[in-house]
């Protein structure tokens, strides 16, 4: 963002939990009706920057969660984050830095939970560099995960995205995401590994970005 200027995003989602990973098995199982967990959610994000180059921004996710008998609803973990891009222009790459705290603002009572309540810590780089029509994005982040309610100590993350957006006019651009997210094992409140407990996730999304839909300024993605 320009100084002084402005962002806001909100984005919206559905999803329905009907198979879990059973480790000892090493298969996707059917859940049971009572087990099906089905999540609505809204992801507000708001941004300023007060200077050049730098953006302070913050992110509020809202769920809502139900499980057979049980539903919550409220906010999840908010996290703010601050970017500064230290090297940009004309026919050059773009590399901005990040640093990122997640907040436990989830309430503690919520079942099913609505987040893992615990104080987390990012630091992150992005690149971008545009060939032509074409813009490659490439993100490399890592999330220090700290301890639960329960005092376990919950895997740390590291994240990598690469993204290709290929435009059609200045106004249209179609764009593929690939997401790699690799989490570490968590440990008990003894200090020992908690067996299963790390994850692996890839992402594959593609989409279409338009700009200045309606109004100057409003994109749908």
């Amino acid at each position: 963002l320009a100084k002084g200027k402005t962002i806001f995003m909100v984005g919206m989602s559905y999803n329905k939990t009907d198979q879990a990973w059973n480790a000892d098995s090493a298969k996707w199982l059917a859940q049971t009706d009572a087990q099906k967990i089905t999540t609505t959610g809204f992801h507000f994000m708001a941004g300023f920057a007060p200077i050049d180059k730098l953006e302070l921004l913050a992110h509020v996710p809202v769920l809502k969660k139900d499980r057979d008998t049980l539903h919550s609803f409220g906010l999840a973990d908010v996290w703010l984050k601050t970017r500064y891009n230290f090297l940009s222009g004309k026919n050059k790459p773009s590399m901005t830095g990040l640093v990122a705290v997640r907040i436990p603002t989830a309430p503690k009572d919520a079942r099913p939970v609505l987040d893992d309540r615990t104080l987390d810590i990012a630091l992150g780089l992005k690149g971008v560099h545009s060939l032509g029509k074409a813009k490659l994005h490439l993100k490399l982040g890592y999330w220090y995960n700290m301890k639960d309610s329960l005092d376990n100590d919950l895997g740390d993350e590291i994240e990598a995205i690469l993204k290709f957006d290929y435009y059609f006019t200045p106004a249209v651009f179609a764009f593929l995401n690939l997401e790699h997210v690799e989490t570490f094992k968590s440990k008990n409140a003894a200090g020992a590994e908690i067996a299963n407990s790390e994850k692996r996730r890839f992402t594959v999304t593609p989409g279409f970005t338009f700009k200045d839909v309606l109004l100057k300024g409003l994109n749908l993605r």
